[in-house]
């Protein structure tokens, strides 16, 4: 695995980003007044910054949600994460960064994707801060709330879930897996990057915010309400493993999508909210385990909804 180097955001002023027919504009923005910095298929992003700090307003082009803002730690920077050393399977921002800052050391970038936002965060050193607070400007009665598999759920006033904060990664500069998770302080998602003595620097870990699409929040509930660590979810995935398995029809697009349920869940969800974010591949193998074998996977899974959507699709 490559880990992401600095480079200048001055690189990317001639940037324009293309994704499913959107574009993304390669402008940012001075003071107190936003403007759109990025515009997707399904998202908006703005970002402003003052004296509070920097902060980013993402927007559903669905328009069926009040905005939602964030703040990004620390002070704006001209360096950034450089998101093309990302691993594919791992980005889902795109373009121009739209905003990066610097707090001891450590640098966030973020980067618009199709479904929303992506910050990338480049911890240089052990001096480095390993809990980075994100505040969430709550309106609406919204809220927010952890769910089993480490996401976080941004519900609007009736308690659906209206967007999302996916699972969290990290990894250090030899690609090892650092364990990383999400606290939730009221209105602030913490990220905690729990690094150790044998860990290599830099480490790069990713909080990654997604709208979700109005008629796939209960399929999403559902993903969310799994546990992808643990004893009981190595019991329930093995037994689905092997549902799935004895379906003959199902083997080449399951191990085409990785041959694992938690992977084909984790395309599953980016097929979900745009399917322009998988590869050729990906797409080819995850219909083809839709169109011969949809019952059999999600309902091995537990994933009732999940089917009821693919069915009516």
């Amino acid at each position: 695995m490559t880990i992401p180097l600095r480079c200048t955001i001055a690189a990317f002023a001639t940037a324009v980003l293309v994704i499913s027919g959107g574009t993304a504009a390669a402008a940012q923005t001075e003071g107190t007044d936003p403007s759109v910095v990025a515009t997707q298929a399904s998202a908006s992003v703005n970002m402003t910054t003052d004296a509070n700090g920097t902060t980013i307003t993402t927007e559903s082009s669905e328009g069926d949600h009040d905005a939602v803002e964030f703040g990004i730690p620390g002070a704006p920077s001209e360096d950034a994460v450089d998101l093309a050393a990302v691993p594919r399977d791992l980005q889902s921002g795109a373009g121009r960064p739209v905003a990066s800052t610097e707090i001891d050391g450590a640098l966030l970038t973020s980067y618009a994707s199709d479904v929303g936002v992506q910050t990338l965060i480049e911890i240089a050193d052990a001096g480095s801060p390993t809990e980075y607070a994100f505040p969430f400007e709550m309106v609406g009665g919204s809220s927010l709330q952890l769910q089993p598999s480490g996401a976080v759920f941004v519900n609007d006033a009736t308690g659906l879930p209206a967007a999302m904060l996916d699972v969290p990664w990290a990894f250090d500069a030899n690609g090892a897996p650092v364990p990383t998770s999400f606290r939730v302080e009221g209105s602030t998602v913490v990220q905690v990057v729990d690094t150790s003595a044998v860990t290599a620097y830099p480490v790069v870990a990713d909080p990654d915010f997604w709208w979700i699409v109005t008629n796939s929040a209960g399929c999403l509930a559902e993903i969310a309400g799994l546990s992808l660590v643990g004893a009981k979810a190595v019991q329930v995935f093995a037994k689905a493993d092997r549902i799935v398995r004895a379906a003959a029809a199902l083997g080449k697009y399951y191990d085409a999508l990785g041959g694992k349920i938690d992977k084909v869940i984790g395309i599953f969800k980016k097929w979900i909210n745009n399917k322009a974010s998988l590869t050729r591949k990906q797409l080819t193998a995850l219909e083809g385990l839709i169109r011969e074998g949809a019952k059999i996977f999600f309902n091995a899974v537990g994933l009732g909804t999940c089917y009821s959507l693919v069915k009516g699709s």
